[in-house]
């Protein structure tokens, strides 16, 4: 069977039938993108594929806007592979099947069986797809699977906690994520953010997790879950 050649857009997008990127669309991801601080995770994947300023050219604003994307997508820097560069139109693909109607139309998955794209890629894409619509809990159902790597994992946890933080709920969520997936966090940001939502949530999960790390940091780290207990009025004997 020829494979799909994605380089041609109209081999990669539908020429017939509605378009998602209109302005009411447009309004919706940037009020989800301030909400994230002023970055979703697909402008993270387009910048890894080398394009620049990515909230700018996502979500497109026209056809022609949307032709000069795919074209920045198939040319972007050479030593991209393939399936990364399939994996944004994916998730380009995913909006389309949201304005047809997901229960009838499939584009994002017959452009990935007819393109070969593997299915951790396809798992990725979907996962990223839904925490950038604020949809966490569908969002974790992928990104907790076993066959991804924990690229983003920073990220995430930070977006969770947040999002936690900011609407009073619980860190089930976040935590469900570290717990699953035991990730290696390589940001300051996202490590604080974690221990935070561990020390509010189990202080002995708090104090475990201390252990995990040099002497240094561990001590931080425990200065930090004791004035967590004391503003909290937490107890110590469940550790002791």
């Amino acid at each position: 069977m020829n494979m799909l050649d994605f380089t041609h857009f109209n081999a990669a997008f539908p020429t017939d039938g509605p378009s998602p990127y209109d302005p009411t669309f447009s309004r919706q991801i940037e009020t989800f993108r301030k909400s994230f601080d002023g970055v979703l995770f697909i402008d993270r994947v387009l910048h890894r594929l080398g394009i620049k300023d990515a909230s700018k050219v996502y979500p497109p604003h026209s056809s022609s806007a949307l032709r000069s994307l795919h074209n920045q997508i198939i040319t972007s820097s050479p030593g991209i592979s393939p399936h990364a560069r399939l994996s944004v139109l994916f998730y380009l693909l995913l909006d389309f099947d949201e304005k047809r109607g997901p229960r009838t139309s499939n584009l994002a998955l017959s452009l990935a069986d007819e393109s070969g794209l593997p299915s951790n890629y396809q798992i990725l894409m979907r996962g990223l797809w839904h925490m950038d619509r604020s949809e966490f809990k569908f969002a974790l159902e992928y990104l907790c699977h076993p066959s991804l790597p924990s690229e983003f994992a920073d990220d995430i946890i930070t977006v969770l906690v947040k999002h936690a933080k900011k609407t009073e709920d619980d860190y089930s969520l976040p935590l469900a994520y570290y717990n699953t997936v035991q990730p290696v966090l390589k940001t300051g940001e996202s490590l604080e953010l974690l221990f935070g939502a561990l020390a509010r949530t189990s202080v002995t999960e708090a104090l475990y997790f201390t252990r995990m790390w040099p002497e240094n940091a561990r001590r931080g780290l425990f200065e930090r879950l004791v004035g967590s207990v004391i503003e909290g009025g937490g107890e110590w004997g469940e550790v002791v």
